[in-house]
């Protein structure tokens, strides 16, 4: 079993969050789905989700995509960037909902959009700045559109999950078989 990195809680939750993202608009989904994905969270009952912000957050999630794409570190730090400078980010130490005193990105009035912009583009801020730009990639099985974090130690990681990197284990085998 291969050892994996541990990021930071405050680094590892963010960037988890910038991945699930991503891949939570895959698909077209509704605004009951955006909803349930932003409670399932932890984000407090002062998060609402508006029917307006479901295009916002899309258009957020197409924006964390490009990162997750981007060939070179240039171009991940480029659009990281241009992520933060879109954020609004007011960090501040909260005790809420029995969790002990903790890390907040931004106020928790602030909109939906708001708050995962923040906290998304912090994660992956973090990680780019402290970790190898290669750790934020997209799955190469074919007709997979999911993004992932490579938490192995070797930064090794080409798939989303263990079944697209079987799919495609037993489809080059049976084509090396068969050749």
């Amino acid at each position: 079993m291969r050892e994996q990195l541990n990021y930071a809680h405050y680094t590892d939750v963010p960037v988890m969050l910038a991945r699930d993202l991503v891949n939570l608009f895959n698909e077209e989904i509704t605004f009951e789905q955006l909803d349930e994905f932003v409670v399932s969270r932890g984000f407090t009952n002062s998060t609402v989700v508006r029917r307006r912000d479901l295009a916002e957050v899309a258009a957020l999630a197409a924006n964390l995509r490009d990162v997750f794409m981007a060939d070179s570190e240039e171009e991940k730090v480029e659009l990281i960037n241009g992520l933060l400078n879109d954020s609004r980010v007011e960090p501040r130490l909260v005790d809420h909902d029995d969790g002990g005193v903790h890390f907040h990105y931004t106020s928790d009035e602030f909109p939906v959009l708001t708050k995962l912009r923040a906290y998304t583009s912090m994660g992956l801020a973090m990680v780019a700045s402290q970790h190898d730009h290669g750790r934020l990639g997209s799955c190469v099985a074919t007709g997979c559109t999911n993004v992932f974090v490579d938490t192995t130690r070797n930064a090794s990681k080409r798939f989303c999950s263990a079944p697209c990197a079987n799919r495609t284990n037993v489809a080059s085998f049976r084509e090396r078989r068969n050749a």
